[in-house]
């Protein structure tokens, strides 16, 4: 967390201990201070698998589960969030970050969450926003991505991919193989697309644990 120049903090989540580590640049140091999570129940049991940081708001996630949402200047108190009714997975599960992404909006304290689910045999991706509650933002099927004439041009095949990342607007990011295109859930089409290059990537590396979205600023 940036508190102006050559000036942050490292935050780093100990759930086992329920505390912080924090580092600071000014003083080159560690502590440590406990912390309460608001909203579990007492066979809570956490994964942690990414941590995204927007203005004064840190929010860790598992994407089995849900998140952990810290405001700076809210104490030592981290709250709960669950994923969307009927998301919530059991330990151990796996893969599920091929499946699943969360981001926070840049325009505002609100939580973005996607996954791509089985409706039927049927693939399909969800788009929900967190403000208070859950929303969901709508539903894309993978019959209408395909048959979208920018899908067409890029000549990929008629798969399901990966999940890659969230961008600005809620505009979402897959990957297959080489390949990266976007989807516009609530609009229900496809909006970009863009080969790159890997050398030798492992199939496990193309997911959404390990893309981060950058934005370029000329």
């Amino acid at each position: 967390v940036s508190h102006g120049e050559d000036d942050y903090s490292i935050f780093a989540l100990q759930p086992g201990e329920t505390s912080l580590l924090r580092y600071e640049s000014c003083t080159s140091s560690w502590g440590a201070f406990p912390v309460a999570v608001d909203g579990v129940t007492s066979d809570w049991h956490w994964d942690g698998q990414g941590v995204v940081a927007q203005g004064r708001s840190i929010i860790w996630f598992d994407l089995r589960v849900g998140f952990l949402w810290w405001e700076l200047d809210g104490g030592h108190v981290l709250r709960f969030v669950r994923l969307p009714p009927g998301r919530a997975r059991p330990p151990g599960a796996v893969g599920l970050d091929r499946l699943r992404c969360a981001t926070m909006c840049q325009q505002g304290q609100l939580l973005r969450y996607a996954e791509i689910v089985d409706a039927l045999h049927r693939p399909l991706i969800q788009a929900w926003i967190f403000h208070d509650a859950w929303l969901l933002e709508g539903s894309l099927s993978f019959d209408t991505i395909w048959k979208d004439p920018r899908y067409a041009s890029t000549g990929l095949p008629r798969e399901v991919p990966a999940v890659a990342v969230i961008g600005p607007h809620g505009v979402l990011y897959l990957i297959i193989g080489s390949h990266m295109y976007g989807v516009d859930v609530r609009r229900g089409c496809v909006v970009g697309d863009a080969a790159f290059e890997v050398v030798a990537p492992p199939p496990e590396s193309q997911c959404s644990r390990f893309v981060r979205g950058w934005r370029f600023m000329e």
